[in-house]
C-alpha cells in the first residue's frame, strides 16, 4: 500500500505540473477537441481534471484544514440547490469543478504551490507569445471576434480576452513576487533580467487584451497591496513607507498613462453603457421580488438560462436556447443560490479577508496578490463554473492551507 501511495504521489506531482502549464492551451483547444473526438466539453474537462481526485488517499489530512471545511459548505449548498435546478447537467459540471478545486488546492499545498505556480506562469508566457504570433491556431478555422483585442478568438480555437487577462495577471504576480524575494539576494543577474523581461512581456500582452475589468483589477490590487502594507507597518519604518508610497505612485501613474495612450481609453468611455449593467439590473430585479427564488435561488447551473429568458441581448446556443453569462461571480452565485447562499458566501469571503489581513507582510504577499486580484476580477467576469476554476481557486486555497499549516506548526 505504501508503495502504491508513493507512485500515486509521483504521478500526481508530475501530472499537476502538466495541468498548471497546459491549462490555457487545453481550454483554447476545447472546441477543436470536442469536434474531433465527438465529445462534449464537460467530458473533456472531466478527463483532464479527473486524475486529481486521486488525492482522496490523503482524505484524513485534507478534512483536517478549516479552510477546506469552509469551502465544503459551498459545495454542500451547490448540491442542495441542484435539486431544483433547470440545468442539472451544467450544475453537475460546476460541482465537479468545485470538488476538483479542493483536490488541486491540497496537491498544490502538498507539492509546494510556488513551484507549481511557476509552471503556470511560464506556461502562460509561452502561451501568450504563441497566441500573439498566431501559431496556436494557424491551421484551424477561426475568426477574431474583437478586432485588435488579443485573445478574442472564436472557432476551432477559442479564447476570451478577459480570462486571458486574468491568467496573465496571476502569472505576472508570480514574476513580481519572485523578483521582490530575490532582489536583495546575491544571485545571477541573468536570472533577474529574465524575470524582469517576463514581467514586461506579460504587462504588454495584458494591455493588448484591452480588458477594462482586468486593467482596473490590476490597478486596484496593486493599490490595495501597497496601502495595506503601509497600514500594517504602522508608519514606524519610514524607509519602508517612503519606498511603498513611491512604488505605488509610480505604478499608478504608469498604468494610467498607458491606459490614456492606448485603445483602452475609448473602451473606458463606454463603461457606463456596458451590457453588464443591464444584466445585473435583470438579476437584481429577479432577486428583488422576494419570492421563494429570491431566498433559495434558481438552482446550480441555472443562471445562464434565467438571464437568457429576461435579458434583451441574450444569444442562442447550438441547440437554439437563449443563454447569457452574468459576467459577475457574485451576481451569478446570488441568482443560483439566493440570498441565503449569498450570505454564506459573504461570510466565508470575510473569513478569507481576515486571514489575508493577518498574513500579509512585506516578505510574503502571494496570498494577498492572488486572492485580491481574483476577487476583484470576479466583479466583471463570471469565474464561477469556468473550466479554469480548479487552477485559479486551487492556487488561492493552497496559499490559505500553507498559512493555516504554518500557523498550527504542522508539517506537510
Amino acid at each position: 500500500m505504501a508503495i502504491n501511495k508513493y507512485w500515486i504521489e509521483v504521478f500526481l506531482r508530475n501530472y499537476l505540473k502538466f495541468i498548471m502549464f497546459s491549462m490555457p492551451f487545453l481550454i483554447g483547444y476545447i472546441p477543436f477537441l470536442s469536434e474531433t473526438l465527438a465529445l462534449k466539453s464537460p467530458f473533456i474537462i472531466g478527463i483532464y481534471y479527473g486524475p486529481l481526485l486521486l488525492s482522496v488517499i490523503w482524505f484524513k489530512d485534507i478534512i483536517h484544514f478549516k479552510t477546506i471545511k469552509y469551502y465544503t459548505v459551498i459545495i454542500l449548498i451547490s448540491i442542495i440547490t441542484l435539486i431544483w435546478s433547470i440545468d442539472v447537467n451544467k450544475g453537475i459540471t460546476n460541482i465537479f469543478l468545485l470538488v476538483s478545486s479542493i483536490a488541486a488546492a491540497y496537491l498544490l499545498y502538498l507539492f509546494d504551490y510556488r513551484k507549481l505556480w511557476a509552471w503556470f506562469s511560464w506556461g502562460m508566457l509561452v502561451f501568450t507569445i504563441l497566441l500573439k504570433l498566431k501559431v496556436l491556431y494557424f491551421f484551424l478555422d477561426t475568426y477574431n471576434f474583437g478586432g485588435d483585442r488579443l485573445g478574442y478568438i472564436e472557432g476551432q480555437f477559442a479564447t476570451d480576452p478577459n480570462f486571458l487577462g486574468m491568467y496573465i495577471g496571476i502569472a505576472l504576480f508570480y514574476f513580481i513576487s519572485t523578483l521582490k524575494n530575490n532582489l536583495s539576494k546575491k544571485i545571477n543577474k541573468t536570472y533577474i533580467y529574465i524575470h524582469l523581461a517576463a514581467c514586461l512581456l506579460l504587462i504588454y500582452f495584458l494591455f493588448l487584451t484591452l480588458s477594462r475589468t482586468i486593467t482596473l483589477s490590476l490597478i486596484l490590487t496593486l493599490m490595495l497591496t501597497f496601502v495595506v502594507l503601509v497600514l500594517k507597518n504602522n508608519f514606524k519604518e519610514k524607509k519602508v513607507l517612503i519606498k511603498t508610497l513611491s512604488i505605488s505612485l509610480v505604478s499608478i501613474i504608469l498604468l494610467v498613462f498607458l491606459i490614456l495612450n492606448s485603445p483602452l481609453s475609448s473602451r473606458f468611455k463606454g463603461l457606463l453603457h456596458d451590457d453588464r449593467i443591464d444584466i445585473w439590473k435583470v438579476i437584481w430585479g429577479l432577486i428583488g421580488k422576494f419570492d421563494i427564488y429570491s431566498f433559495f435561488g434558481y438552482g446550480l447551473g441555472s443562471s445562464d438560462l434565467i438571464i437568457g429568458k429576461y435579458f434583451h441581448g441574450a444569444v442562442s446556443d447550438s441547440e437554439g436556447i437563449l443563454r447569457f453569462s452574468a459576467h459577475n461571480l457574485y451576481f451569478d452565485w446570488l441568482l443560483q443560490t439566493g440570498l441565503i447562499g449569498f450570505g454564506i458566501l459573504l461570510y466565508l469571503l470575510a473569513k478569507m479577508i481576515k486571514v489575508n489581513w493577518k498574513s500579509l507582510n512585506s516578505k510574503n504577499i502571494d496570498l494577498f496578490l492572488i486572492s485580491t486580484f481574483f476577487l476583484i476580477c470576479s466583479f466583471g467576469i463570471n469565474t464561477f463554473g469556468h473550466y479554469s476554476l480548479p487552477v485559479m481557486v486551487g492556487l488561492i486555497i493552497s496559499t490559505l492551507l500553507t498559512k493555516e499549516s504554518t500557523h498550527k506548526g504542522t508539517s506537510k
